[in-house]
């Protein structure tokens, strides 16, 4: 005859998500004390999570927040798209979020050892453990990245497929205009630009340009050679330059043309400060 009820049994698995099997073990291993079963079932987590640590993981999803602690983007691995969508996971990812806009940390070694805002009782790193135990799954927090909240500034962001791209923009000399930011934020995750402008282009990757543009026009003069050259580094720019593409919504309009109106509205210089595109795996 089991030493717990079948409310002990509910409760536990409200709040620890571990299947029915794990909770009767656990309870029954406890003599049917609640607390006690709680953290035998977290040790079993910690335990079997390093089993799993081998399984690869290319799913997964990226979320982001901004407020007045700042913005904060994590990207989160798992092995299946099933698991990328499950609530327990979901949740946790989210309070991953949480835990970075806290503690203003940039580097996920350091976020694994900081006190979990889900559970203060655990790390993050402990807390992972248990959702792998909960979902069967490897966990892996890929990346993290952590902007600091400054005056005058504008943040937008856009997730697309149910976070599996998600694009940040931050704009400099406006602090009001988050519906600006976001529709640059579309814009990024639909146009993938590389750079934010022609002088942030790697020095290795205009030659490399270059060196395919002229390999494509031998045997001309060079003056023609030149010219061919200046229009085809303009198209190149087009390409993977932010400021220099045509707005997705209004390709009449490149994103610098996009800022200039902002800048002339305002009164002041609004500038696109930085952005960040993260895909899943990228």
């Amino acid at each position: 005859m089991s030493n717990f009820s079948m409310e002990t049994l509910k409760l536990l698995r409200q709040q620890t998500g571990v299947g029915l099997t794990k909770c009767k073990e656990a309870l029954a291993e406890c003599n049917g004390n609640l607390e006690e079963a709680v953290v035998y079932l977290r040790k079993l987590g910690l335990a079997s999570a390093s089993k799993k640590e081998h399984r690869e993981t290319k799913e997964g999803v990226i979320a982001a927040k901004s407020d007045s602690r700042g913005t904060a983007v994590v990207e989160v691995n798992v092995e299946t798209d099933f698991v990328a969508n499950n609530a327990v996971f979901r949740t946790f990812v989210d309070g991953l979020v949480e835990d970075v806009l806290n503690h203003k940390v940039d580097n996920v070694d350091a976020l694994l050892q900081l006190p979990s805002s889900q559970d203060a009782s655990l790390t993050v790193d402990e807390l992972r453990a248990v959702t792998m135990q909960t979902v069967g799954e490897n966990i892996r927090i890929n990346r993290i990245k952590y902007l600091p909240k400054t005056t005058n500034e504008s943040v937008g962001i856009y997730s697309h497929g149910n976070g599996k791209t998600v694009s940040v923009t931050v704009l400099s000399g406006i602090s009001d205009e988050e519906s600006l930011a976001k529709d640059i934020s579309m814009h990024i995750v639909a146009a993938q630009p590389l750079f934010l402008n022609k002088e942030s282009v790697p020095e290795d990757a205009l030659a490399r340009e270059k060196e395919v543009i002229s390999s494509q026009i031998q045997g001309k003069p060079q003056a023609v050679i030149d010219k061919i050259i200046s229009g085809k580094l303009g198209t190149f720019f087009q390409d993977v330059c932010l400021l220099e593409q045509a707005f997705i919504k209004n390709p009449d309009i490149t994103i610098q043309g996009l800022i200039n109106e902002a800048s002339k509205t305002r009164g002041n210089s609004v500038e696109v400060k930085e952005f960040i595109l993260w895909k899943i795996g990228a």
